[in-house]
């Protein structure tokens, strides 16, 4: 396989850094104005076309019949020319992070098929309530990733994008129907994507793949604009390569910076004051045959 150094998408040592940055840690590097908007796009794109054409990982859909890969630097610039006109802190809470969304939900700036080939010149008329918050967060809409038809199937993949390929092997799954999201993710082409899961479609991709997922809560996020298969289980998610990144994110797109506080207050609470009889540390024996040897030990 040719090595992406040996290519027309090359990537500069500089863009080989922005490739492997986390979400978090591009918050603070756009805001202090190390990097653009424009940098950003430009590597995680090259990222995508090498992946797509010369390894053909099939992990986004559309690339034969919508030039979507020129929506991301077109999104980029006019974040960049609004971080120069108000400054930086402008962008945020996300600072024009570029984001793939799960094949499944409605865009107006990009095709709405969820897999179906018969669809893949549709666009939707509205964007699906997260794609909202996302833009209103100043991110970066990164192309729709690939499903089965109607996010049916245990492999991500339908007649028009092909089958998504697990960057940890041509031999081995996805995971569906998130699939799409989760390999490119964790091949470098974002840090973190939004996912879908009905029965374990953002989980089990995460798993396959070697990431992070997170299936909130019944509509932890909104789910409007997303089509599913069941009204009770249906629910948006993301993958990502770092705890931090999910929720630096979910702080992002909800504002929930005062709950994160009191859970992680209340998580250092239960870590600092932890009792764990000492058996457990020792022995496999239950408590009662171990009574006269029981003692108790303070993790800090």
């Amino acid at each position: 396989m040719t090595p992406q150094s040996d290519t027309e998408w090359a990537l500069t040592s500089k863009e080989m850094d922005l490739v492997k940055m986390e979400l978090s840690e591009w918050m603070m590097k756009r805001a202090s104005g190390e990097y653009t908007c424009m940098e950003l796009a430009k590597a995680l794109t090259k990222r995508a076309m090498y992946l797509q054409h010369v390894q053909h990982m099939n992990h986004f859909m559309y690339w034969g019949t919508f030039d979507w890969i020129e929506v991301v630097p077109k999104e980029a610039k006019a974040m960049d020319k609004l971080a120069k006109k108000h400054g930086n802190e402008a962008l945020a809470p996300l600072y024009c992070y570029p984001i793939p969304l799960k094949g499944t939900i409605s865009t107006i700036d990009f095709p709405s098929s969820v897999g179906v080939a018969a669809l893949h010149t549709y666009h939707s008329k509205v964007d699906a309530a997260l794609v909202s918050l996302i833009k209103d967060a100043h991110g970066v809409q990164f192309g729709k990733t690939n499903v089965p038809e109607f996010a049916r199937s245990y492999g991500s993949g339908n007649y028009a994008s092909g089958t998504a390929i697990n960057p940890w092997g041509y031999d081995k799954m996805t995971g569906s129907s998130s699939g799409g999201s989760a390999a490119a993710v964790a091949a470098y082409t974002a840090t973190i994507a939004v996912t879908e899961d009905t029965g374990g479609s953002t989980n089990t991709p995460a798993t396959r793949n070697h990431l992070f997922g997170y299936d909130p809560p019944k509509f932890h996020y909104p789910n409007a604009g997303n089509p599913s298969i069941t009204v009770r289980n249906d629910q948006l998610g993301v993958n990502a390569r770092s705890i931090d990144d999910i929720i630096a994110f979910d702080k992002a797109v909800l504002g929930t910076q005062a709950e994160h506080a009191t859970a992680e207050a209340f998580v250092a609470g239960l870590t600092s004051g932890l009792v764990v009889p000492m058996y457990f540390m020792t022995t496999m024996q239950c408590p009662q045959q171990s009574k006269q040897n029981t003692t108790k030990q303070r993790v800090s």
